[in-house]
C-alpha cells in the first residue's frame, strides 16, 4: 500500500470574513480544522498543517491533536505555493493530499477516488467542464510535486507553475466527482460572511439527514 499524507493549508486571515483565521470559524458547535481532520485522519498516515509566519502556533495546537503537524511558514516570501511547498518538505509519504482549511464538507469517497487515480501519475487534479481544475482539493506525487514547487518559486508563486512543471498529469472530469459527491460539496470554500451563512445551512441539513 502506497504512503499517504495530507497537507492542510491554513495560513493567514479571511480578508473578507473579518480578518478572521479561516480555520477557526465555527459551524455550530466545531471550527472548520475541526472538520475537515475528523474526515482526513482515518485516509493517511500523516497530517500536516501548515499555518502563516504570523500565526499563533498556540492557538492551532489547542484545536489540534499532538499526533498532527502544525509547520510555520519561513523565510520572506509569502503565498500559497510557498506554503504547500513547506508542507511537500515536511510529507515523507509517496503520495500527499492538499486542501484548503475553509473546506468543511470534504467528502472522504472523492479523496479515495483521488489517490486512486494520482496512482502511478504526478498529479491527479479535478477539473471543472469550462477547463478550470481544483489544485488545492488535489492528490500529488511528492517528490515530482516538490521538485516542481521548488522551480515555480524561482519564477513566481503561482501553483499553476508547479503544476505545469509536471509530466504526468491526470485531470479528474468533475462528472466522475459528482457520480460521488451529487452536490459537490467537497469544492465548498468559505470566502464570505455571505459563504459561512451557506455553510450554516448546508452543515443543519446534513446533520438532519
Amino acid at each position: 500500500m502506497t504512503s499517504r499524507a495530507a497537507i492542510i493549508l491554513a495560513g493567514g486571515k479571511g480578508v473578507r470574513i473579518g480578518n478572521t483565521a479561516k480555520a477557526f470559524l465555527h459551524l455550530n458547535e466545531k471550527t472548520l480544522i475541526e472538520l475537515m481532520l475528523e474526515t482526513i485522519q482515518p485516509l493517511v498516515d500523516r497530517v500536516i498543517v501548515v499555518i502563516g509566519r504570523n500565526d499563533s502556533m498556540e492557538k492551532f495546537r489547542e484545536k489540534i491533536p499532538l499526533s498532527i503537524d502544525i509547520l510555520r511558514d519561513r523565510g520572506k516570501r509569502e503565498g500559497t505555493l510557498v506554503g504547500l511547498l513547506n508542507g511537500l518538505n515536511r510529507s515523507e509519504s509517496e503520495y500527499s493530499l492538499v486542501l484548503p482549511c475553509d473546506s468543511p464538507f470534504i467528502n472522504k469517497e472523492v479523496l479515495e477516488l483521488l489517490f486512486t487515480e494520482a496512482l502511478e501519475v504526478d498529479a491527479a487534479i479535478p477539473q471543472w467542464t469550462n477547463g478550470f481544475i481544483e489544485p488545492l482539493h488535489s492528490v500529488y506525487k511528492t517528490d515530482e510535486a516538490r521538485q516542481g514547487a521548488r522551480r515555480a518559486l524561482k519564477n513566481g508563486i503561482k501553483v499553476s507553475g508547479m503544476i505545469e512543471r509536471l509530466k504526468v498529469v491526470r485531470y479528474v472530469p468533475i462528472e466522475d466527482i459528482r457520480k460521488i459527491d451529487n452536490e459537490l460539496l467537497t469544492f465548498t470554500n468559505i470566502n464570505t460572511l455571505g459563504d459561512l451563512r451557506k455553510a450554516l445551512r448546508i452543515y443543519a441539513r446534513l446533520l438532519a439527514r
